[in-house]
């Protein structure tokens, strides 16, 4: 039996098989000992209980940290494909390829104005009043 604040045996063991089985908690349930009509029915909540998605995060966590690729180590790939680097096959990549790859180093490294961000006062209503006047006077002047 479980202390208070703690996953029963069968919590775990339902959280190691969840995790060791790509993710599936109908299986993981049925594995750990639940019914079939347990783990259809309440599988996800299992899956939901705090202890047992405390449990599972806190395995997850380091194997998400490892497999994350870094920024650097991203920047660096792009760079070698821009640079026509041959992979480890030993291909090297299309001109199409190295251009998209110089386009993303490029706005990674903020070379391109996307948009333009406008600081201080700004008086929309006098704006669009000269605005308006400019219209009139064009549409007058069309007439």
């Amino acid at each position: 039996m479980a202390r208070k604040g703690e996953m029963t045996p069968q919590q775990k063991a339902f959280a190691d098989e969840y995790l060791s089985n790509g993710y599936n908690v109908y299986q993981a349930a049925i594995s750990a000992g639940y019914s079939k009509a347990y783990a259809k029915v309440d599988a996800y909540a299992l899956r939901d209980k705090p202890r047992v998605k405390a449990y599972i995060d806190a395995k997850m966590k380091p194997i998400i940290a490892a497999r994350t690729l870094k920024v650097d180590e991203a920047v660096a790939m792009i760079s070698d494909i821009a640079m026509g680097k041959e992979n480890k096959d030993g291909k090297t990549p299309s001109d199409n390829t190295r251009l998209k790859a110089l386009d993303m180093l490029m706005r990674a490294n903020g070379q391109y104005t996307d948009k333009v961000e406008v600081s201080g006062d700004v008086d929309v209503a006098s704006i669009l009043k000269k605005a308006k006047g400019r219209a009139d006077k064009a549409k007058t002047s069309s007439d």
